[in-house]
This record gives C-alpha cells, structure tokens and sequence, in this order.
C-alpha cells in the first residue's frame, strides 16, 4: 500500500515506525520523499500524533506547509529516526521505514446531487 497526500491540504500518513526505532534515542521523525522521475528531494520533520505508537505512527502533513511538492506523481519515501531535529542528514539517523507515496493535484470539492433523485423507467414497445 502507498501513502497518498493531495497537495494544497492537510493529509494524514499512517505509517508503523515501532518495528526497526531505537528506544534508547529521541523519537525525531525525519521524511524524507524523493521523485522517482528527477530526484528531487524533500525533507521535514514531522510529530507522531498518535496515542498507541506500538502499533502504529499517525502523522499529519499539511502540503504547502510542511513540505511544497512542486510536481505531482510518485515518490519514494523514507522516515528517519534522528538523535534532533536540527540535523537533516539522515546518515546520522536510524531508519525505520520506507514506501511509495503518490502526490495528487488539489482535491476538488463538488457538491453532491440531492438524494431525491427522479426513477426514470422504460418499456419495450411492441
């Protein structure tokens, strides 16, 4: 499965950090996404929000905030486990996840027809 964020909103990542993190340093969680077609390559910080981090890490990643993607399509991406978070070399970190990740183009709200919708029925003619 791959994470999906819309550009231009708030979006949710669920993702399962527990497995490979390391107890015994700060839980710094570092994304790093890279294009597939390009490379290019961003990075942000972002805060676990979840109240069960053994089973899994809730983060949420508001595009255009926390990171502007300049294209849409699919990126690769990995969260890192850094001693602090004034340092994006991940190098220095422990990795505990990787995926892929597709970026939308803005979702665009319609409004939803009524629910009173008109039967429209038909006979065979003889």
């Amino acid at each position: 499965m791959s994470l999906i964020i819309d550009k231009g909103v708030a979006n949710e990542l669920c993702v399962t950090l527990s497995e490979l993190m390391d107890e015994d340093i700060a839980q710094n969680w570092l994304f790093v996404f890279t294009k597939l077609s390009g490379n290019t390559i961003y990075k942000t910080f972002l805060t676990d929000e979840t109240d069960f981090p053994g089973r899994y890490n809730l983060f949420t990643l508001t595009e255009g905030s926390e990171v502007t993607f300049s294209e849409t399509g699919q990126y690769k991406y990995e969260v890192y486990q850094m001693p602090d978070t004034d340092d994006t070399d991940q190098t220095r970190g422990v990795f505990v996840e990787s995926g892929k990740l597709t970026v939308n183009k803005a979702t665009i709200v319609r409004p939803t027809k009524s629910a009173d919708k008109t039967r429209v029925s038909y006979e065979r003619g003889s």
